[in-house]
């Protein structure tokens, strides 16, 4: 089975076979002891950060002084300095879509000698994330949507993901990808836009009360047989409207009782009876009919 190498540790291969080349000839014309055996390099493999920066340190086989050139296979990932810096500057993939970086080599040589090392750059984490928003608090009524947007820092981050959450999802929810908040019930939440627990930031929600103007009940006349239950629906306008609490009440309970608080009504007796819904100083009737 014939098994392919990657381009570029194929490029590294004939780069040392031609080290190597050059070496023997070096040493079939020349047996002086100053011929350089080997280029050695204090480390073969790092991991550095995007933006991060580290020394490599060179020495020779005899032991000598030297001049070193130092280059690098892509210098638009990694560079090295006539000193032996390596910087990282970008990740390489090559799969765009795919999360894999691959390493860039960094060489260094002097006359017949040379060494490599790998370098793998780390993607950048962000340091700050701060949520793009015109205020301190996020005022809307129930059933509206606002969308929030965050910034991150540095701003060429790698990592861009942001994960957003509400701390009171009865009054407000938020998408957790997308940042959209949603008032559901007046009252204040708290939503945070964060990158993990240490990096993020957080802004108040509240969702005002809104009065209604009118109430009704649905349906506003309704038959039942003795012994069934219904259950009535408040009517309110506006729709999102929230205001006072609802208090529901049967004014002839020999006929029909009805839930004070949800406006389930049960049929006790042959009659009619009306059901009442109020919401302080407004209210809406239902005629109840039992048969």
């Amino acid at each position: 089975m014939v098994e392919y190498l990657p381009d570029y540790l194929m490029k590294t291969n004939l780069f040392f076979a031609a080290v190597i080349i050059a070496t023997f000839a070096a040493v079939s014309c020349n047996n002086n002891e100053s011929d350089v055996l080997a280029v050695r390099l204090d480390k073969n493999s790092i991991e550095l950060v995007k933006g991060e920066s580290i020394k490599l340190n060179a020495s020779v086989v005899p032991a000598q002084d030297a001049e070193f050139i130092w280059f690098s296979q892509d210098e638009q990932y990694v560079t090295v300095d006539p000193d032996g810096v390596v910087t990282a500057v970008g990740l390489k993939r090559e799969d765009p879509t795919s999360d894999q970086v691959t390493p860039v080599s960094v060489y260094v040589k002097y006359l017949n000698g040379a060494d490599e090392c790998l370098v793998t750059v780390l993607p950048l984490a962000p340091d700050k994330v701060e949520i793009d928003y015109d205020g301190t608090t996020v005022k809307m009524d129930p059933g509206e949507t606002v969308q929030l947007s965050a910034k991150i820092y540095p701003e060429d981050a790698d990592l861009t993901e942001l994960e957003w959450t509400t701390d009171y999802a009865v009054c407000a929810t938020v998408d957790s990808k997308t940042g959209l908040v949603k008032g559901v019930a007046p009252g204040f939440a708290t939503i945070r836009a964060s990158y993990n627990d240490r990096i993020f930031d957080e802004i108040n929600v509240q969702v005002n009360v809104i009065e209604p103007t009118s109430v009704a009940i649905d349906p506003s006349a309704l038959t039942m047989d003795s012994g069934t239950k219904y259950r009535l629906k408040p009517v309110l306008t506006p729709a999102n409207a929230s205001g006072a609490d609802m208090v529901w009440t049967s004014y002839d309970q020999d006929v029909v009782t009805v839930d004070k608080e949800n406006g389930v009504v049960t049929a006790v007796a042959k009659g009619k009876a009306t059901v009442r819904l109020q919401m302080g100083k407004l209210s809406g009737e239902c005629i109840v009919t039992v048969k």
